[in-house]
């Protein structure tokens, strides 16, 4: 790269309020004043020539730009077959501009970069002036586009290109000093250029020993001869130029140029209005702070800052989405309408999704609470107790821990519920009631035909009657002892268990009351089938309904008894096993359907 030196006659004094010496007060505050007019080193070699005519390889065309030392016109390149632009100093400009022009075409040679138009090549023409043939670039000025209006998207994307742009130049070790509006090149696919290097200058070293830039977005230290200059001075232009593309107007405001390099002196921090989100305007003073230390250290940390403002304000933008559709939210759930799970699974999207984009976005977690606050109850009321858990990652740590108590409440008590039906299901040990059932009746069955045998039915007495209630007793415990686990786990199974026990224990003591009292057979035989038709119906009330078809018997044998007295030590048994049959036979139905 070349060596680059400044002319010894540019110089000022700068204090305010005065103006720095030879800039006139009405010079307009949009344009660049005391351009920076370099000096080829005395070593230069000369330019080899160019040819630029009709009849040339490169043939000039319409005027694109003229400015006060040079222009800029379109030109064919005959031997690529393509546009070009072709810059050359104005001949009244004298060989200051001519210099310059070479000097810029070296910066621009060395500044390899998407952001930065390409040279393509730098000669003589056929009048001894340099020619600087470039890229041609086709687009807008961001100027002439903000003309149209504000666009946010399309203004941030060009502040980050263009920041792109200025650390590369830093890298490589050159400030730009005029980033503004009319220096930057908006393409037709979103191509962004940081034009007109002509007020660049070496990094290394670089102080303040004229007014260079543009008035309405120059630094402050660039208006203090002797101060230094740093990517942050680059980083303040580019703040100032954002300044105006989002509230229209010039980071510094006057009158004429005197007010204006006032107001860029004195630099406060500015009020952007209420149509630029606070985020951003805190970003845009910061890059503006009067010293240079306060703001970003260099343009990729303010690139860093407008593309976390991007992240935070796509992620605002999905939490008010989601926050829009909080009332239908609620009104669904209180109105208990099935659409409100729907609903709730598009807003916790997308908070979470505006949380996931931005951790710190207050709108999404106070939202994201806000629908937490109406579902949980809800889901938890419907005992939707998946769906609860489900959620509690979503919350805070302290709302998160208590609402893990509520759940585990909730759970406990469910599982209690479920234990109490499940002890009065009469599905539960249904095959093992049957199977107890049908062990009492073999066992009674055995017992009653060994009395029968040992003992005709005419011939029972009443202390026999006491024997065989004991019997049936202990038939009943037997029975129950390889299925007891099964049979006494729920509470239906021990109740109809109780139930027996205590007719047959209500047998017994009537029994014995007979035989007490020396009453006939017949008449507490008959006592114990209505005694027994009764408690087994019931008992089939309240407990299996399958027990009814074993009380209708003894009822009916009630009648029988008492119309054949004589024949009641036969009816008993008869009645009782048949009706022990018929049981065993619905429990084993009943057993096979669940």
């Amino acid at each position: 790269m070349s060596t680059f030196r400044l002319d010894d006659a540019a110089t000022f004094a700068f204090g305010p309020p005065s103006l720095p010496e030879g800039l006139p007060s009405d010079a307009p505050v949009d344009s660049t004043l005391h351009r920076r007019i370099l000096s080829l080193p005395p070593e230069a070699a000369p330019l080899p020539a160019l040819p630029l005519g009709p009849a040339e390889s490169l043939t000039p065309g319409a005027l694109l730009g003229q400015g006060g030392m040079g222009t800029v016109h379109a030109a064919h390149d005959a031997v690529l077959r393509r546009t070009v632009a072709v810059k050359r100093p104005l001949p009244q400009a004298g060989p200051r501009a001519a210099a310059a022009l070479v000097l810029e075409a070296r910066v621009l040679a060395g500044l390899d970069h998407p952001g930065i138009v390409p040279v393509h090549a730098l000669g003589e023409g056929p009048d001894g002036a340099p020619v600087l043939v470039m890229k041609r670039v086709e687009g807008e000025r961001w100027s002439n586009l903000l003309h149209a209006g504000p666009d946010l998207d399309r203004d941030l994307h060009i502040t980050l290109q263009v920041c792109d742009a200025l650390r590369f130049a830093h890298d490589r070790g050159l400030l730009h000093r005029d980033v503004k509006p009319d220096n930057v090149m908006v393409g037709r696919f979103g191509e962004v250029w940081l034009m007109d290097w002509g007020c660049a200058c070496p990094l290394a070293g670089a102080v303040t020993t004229e007014v260079v830039g543009t008035p309405s977005c120059i630094a402050p230290e660039m208006l203090d001869r002797g101060a230094g200059l740093s990517p942050a001075t680059d980083v303040f232009l580019v703040g100032a130029t954002l300044h105006q593309a989002l509230t229209g107007r010039a980071r510094h405001a006057g009158a004429g140029l005197r007010e204006v390099l006032e107001a860029a002196w004195v630099c406060p921090s500015q009020e952007l209005g209420p149509g630029v989100d606070e985020e951003l305007a805190a970003i845009v003073n910061r890059a503006c702070a009067r010293t240079p230390a306060e703001r970003f250290a260099d343009a990729q940390a303010l690139a860093r800052a407008i593309a976390a403002f991007q992240e935070h304000r796509a992620a605002r933008e999905l939490a008010a989405r989601a926050a829009a559709l909080l009332p239908e939210l609620e009104a669904a759930i209180v109105q208990g309408r099935a659409e409100a799970d729907a609903l709730f699974a598009q807003v916790r999207f997308g908070f979470r999704a505006a949380l996931e984009s931005w951790p710190g976005c207050q709108e999404a977690a106070q939202g994201l609470s806000r629908a937490l606050a109406w579902m949980l109850p809800h889901k938890l009321e419907h005992g939707e107790l998946g769906a609860v858990e489900a959620l509690l990652d979503d919350l805070p740590p302290a709302q998160r821990q208590e609402w893990a108590g509520r759940l585990s409440t909730a759970r406990a008590a469910r599982a209690h519920a479920e234990a109490e039906r499940r002890s009065f299901d009469l599905a539960v040990a249904a095959r093992e009631r049957r199977d107890a059932a049908l062990a009492i009746l073999l066992l009674a069955g055995s017992m009653a035909a060994a009395v029968a045998w040992l003992r005709p039915a005419r011939d029972l007495s009443s202390g026999d009657l006491v024997g065989l209630a004991v019997g049936a007793l202990v038939a009943v415990g037997l029975s129950l002892v390889p299925f007891r686990r099964q049979v006494l786990a729920t509470r239906a199974s021990r109740a109809i268990l109780l139930g027996l026990v205590g007719i047959l224990a209500a047998s017994l003591a009537q029994r014995l009351l007979g035989w007490s009292e020396a009453q006939p057979v017949h008449e507490i035989l008959r006592a114990d089938h209505l005694l027994f038709g009764l408690g087994l119906g019931l008992l089939s009330m309240t407990t299996e309904r399958a027990l009814l078809l074993t009380a209708l018997p003894h009822l009916v044998a009630v009648g029988l008894v008492t119309a054949w007295p004589e024949r009641a030590g036969a009816i008993f048994p008869v009645v009782a096993l048949g009706a022990l049959v018929v049981g065993v036979v619905a429990l084993a139905r009943r057993a096979r359907t669940r």
